[in-house]
């Protein structure tokens, strides 16, 4: 058999199969064929999500590898939440906050208070986030948030234990057992309530700037001694020490009999 009559019998067999298809495709062709686009323009679309999801990991992922401050991890936190990049930008954002804030407690205490609950309410949305967080992501977190709660009590040291002893329960084997024990011996001596009683009541608050000195008269000693805002010496108390060119001279007394020249 030659190829050309098996050309043939091929295109016989495709025309047979073609009159039976027929009908079935009268009845069914539309509907299959709707099926096919949907299923084209969801395969296309899924791709196009992956490919927009990945650029945006990425730009997130630099973000959060060039912010420093807490304003910069916040826009980070912002821009793209339900991330694990935004998730590490907010555990940033909660352990500046912590710092800075347990720094001000000793020097102002508004200021304090405001970083302090600012870097609480991070760690929590990290604790709470939809995201599946590393180990490493979740352990600071916690811990951040117990230290945070260690320095706004007001003397209820049980709640800052139970904190401690949670990260202790979740991660038995953490790099920061050790702090984290001790922390929950100090805290449960018997003076760790009075003495967090007592400091939570301490309200210090940044000193005063001195004022400018605008509109003081010259020569007046309104500043004291070592003030960098002190006026200098006015000219005309320098020139009242020293008599000027052409005064005139005193002229000196003869001398007494019997006194020498």
């Amino acid at each position: 058999m030659d190829s050309q009559h098996r050309h043939q019998l091929q295109q016989n067999d495709l025309g047979q199969l073609a009159l039976k298809a027929k009908p079935w495709l009268e009845r069914y062709g539309v509907p299959v064929l709707i099926g096919v686009v949907v299923v084209l323009v969801v395969v296309i679309g899924v791709t196009v999500w992956l490919n927009t999801q990945s650029a945006s990991r990425s730009e997130a992922w630099t973000q959060l590898s060039t912010a420093q401050t807490v304003d910069e991890y916040g826009k980070v936190a912002d821009e793209f939440p339900d991330t694990l990049a935004g998730a590490w930008a907010q555990l940033r954002m909660g352990e500046l906050s912590l710092e800075t804030g347990v720094a001000a407690l000793f020097t102002d205490r508004e200021l304090a208070l405001k970083d302090l609950e600012t870097a609480k309410k991070e760690f929590e949305k990290v604790l709470a986030t939809k995201v599946d967080l590393p180990d490493n992501v979740r352990e600071r977190a916690m811990y951040g948030l117990a230290q945070t709660m260690e320095a706004l009590c007001d003397g209820d040291t049980a709640t800052v234990v139970a904190a401690y002893q949670a990260l202790l329960s979740r991660f038995p084997s953490s790099i920061l057992k050790p702090q984290v024990e001790e922390r929950i011996k100090e805290l449960e001596k018997p003076g760790a309530r009075e003495f967090y009683a007592w400091f939570h009541k301490q309200n210090p608050k940044p000193p005063e700037l001195p004022r400018p000195q605008d509109g003081a008269k010259p020569g007046a000693s309104t500043t004291p001694a070592g003030d960098p805002f002190a006026l200098p010496p006015a000219a005309t108390d320098l020139e009242s020490t020293t008599p000027p060119d052409d005064a005139p001279k005193s002229t000196p007394e003869a001398p007494a009999d019997g006194e020498p020249k």
